[in-house]
Parts: C-alpha cells; structure tokens; sequence
C-alpha cells in the first residue's frame, strides 16, 4: 500500500471500533451489520484505489500499489501480445481503468451490466476480432450468459467478490469452447489488509459461499459470524497496521 492508502485505511478502521465491539456484544445486530457492510465496502475502495472516495478518474490523485502492479501486467501483457480481461466489482474503478487506456492510447472494450444486448455483443466481438483491441473493462456482475471472451489469454481480478463462485462464473467466460489458448488467471490481494482476510475466509468457506451465490453482500454478511465480521476491520493482537506492501498475484 502507498503511504495514502496507509493513512486514509487507518482512519477508516479506527472509526469502526465502537461499530466493532457492538457488534460483538450482540448490541443492535441488524443496524450494525449495514454499518460493518459499509465499512467493509470503503476499505475495499481504499485498497483498489483511494480515487474511489472522491468520485475522480484521476488515478494520479493518490499511489496504489495494486494499481501500479495493475499497469505492469498490462505492460507485460501488450508487450507479450497478449488480450487481457480485468474484472471489478466497482464500476467506477472499470471508470478509472478506462480513462488510463485512453490517455495511453490503448483500445479496449468496456462491459457493464448497463449495456443493452445489442451493446453488449459489439463489445465482445470487438474485444475478440480486433486485433488492435487488447483490453476488455469488464463488471464482474456482467459476465453472465452470453458473455464469450475467448481472445484472452490473462484474466485479472482486480478484487475479491465475497463468492468465488461469482469469480468462477466470470472467468468462465474466457475458458469456453473455442478457446485456443492457456489463460493465465490473477486475483490482486492487498497485503496486511481486509482483503487479505477476505481471501482467506472465501477460501475456507467455499461451500457455504456455493450455497449463497444469489444473495447480495448484506445477506451474505448475515451469514458469516460476529467473530468472523469483526475480524475483518481487527488486526490480529500484537500485529502492525498495513504497511507499504503492493498488491500480490495469485494465480
């Protein structure tokens, strides 16, 4: 993490304390778990990318060290030839991510859960027969039915969806039939952070997020214990606050 990201992530968890030790001591429950889903959100925001607070596309506002690796791999990828998908769960960092790739030149095709049929199957046409295309900005929510990305050869989630289920059904998109290539697959984790802790619980919990793939992320909060909420916004007894640690890749 940039020293911004640093600052504004301990502002953020040190404000959710009294939230927190509510939430163990069984007080409000159902108020508090719209407040922990909020701060959850924010955090993840931060660890993407601090402009997500203020609504700019300016991605020089603030340093993030997974948007830094981000662009390496993009690097990377253009200079190995390669088509790459990009995943969010915030439409606003696809936003942030676009506005990038045109002041680099860069063409792309950008998909939302917004875009009619028709918009929809341009996108991906363009993305899979353009070979000046090398792009796709995509919505994690929009990679249902229909959607085939089989240009690609390096799909990147850019961050964690609480249902690996829901990752599983975007990356899919790239490994359908027709696909000729071996695809390479990233997931970005901040170090020393929620996401880091979030990576950790889906994994251990893939059955019970299996079971829940519907649900929106207040339902999906519900179903996780006070314990394992609170541990999401605590560091560890003895531990330090996150540091200057960039994004790692997963694969």
């Amino acid at each position: 993490m940039s020293d911004d990201q640093v600052g504004l992530y301990r502002q953020v968890v040190d404000s959710s304390t009294p939230l927190v030790d509510d939430l163990l001591d069984g007080r409000n429950e159902g108020r508090h778990y719209i407040g922990i889903l909020a701060i959850i959100t924010r955090l993840k925001q931060i660890c993407d990318h601090p402009c997500l607070l203020e609504g700019s596309r300016d991605w020089g506002m603030y340093e993030s060290g997974k948007w830094d690796l981000l662009l390496e791999l993009l690097e990377e990828c253009r200079a190995g030839d390669k088509k790459v998908v990009v995943f969010s769960q915030f439409t606003r960092m696809l936003d942030i991510l676009e506005s990038y790739l045109d002041a680099q030149g860069v063409e792309y095709a950008a998909l939302r859960g917004h875009l009619s049929p028709g918009a929809r199957q341009q996108a991906i046409k363009r993305f899979n027969t353009e070979k000046s295309c090398m792009v796709c900005c995509a919505s994690l929510l929009a990679s249902g039915v229909g959607i085939d990305l089989t240009a690609a050869q390096v799909v990147v989630h850019y961050d964690r969806w609480w249902n690996p289920a829901r990752e599983e059904q975007a990356t899919a998109r790239v490994h359908r039939m027709g696909q000729k290539h071996v695809v390479q697959v990233i997931k970005l984790v901040t170090l020393g952070t929620l996401e880091e802790k979030i990576h950790a619980l889906i994994e251990g919990k893939k059955a019970l997020a299996r079971d829940i793939l519907s649900q929106d992320d207040a339902s999906v909060l519900k179903r996780l214990s006070r314990e394992d909420l609170a541990g999401l916004l605590r560091r560890p007894e003895g531990s330090s606050p996150p540091g200057r640690q960039r994004g790692v890749r997963l694969t």
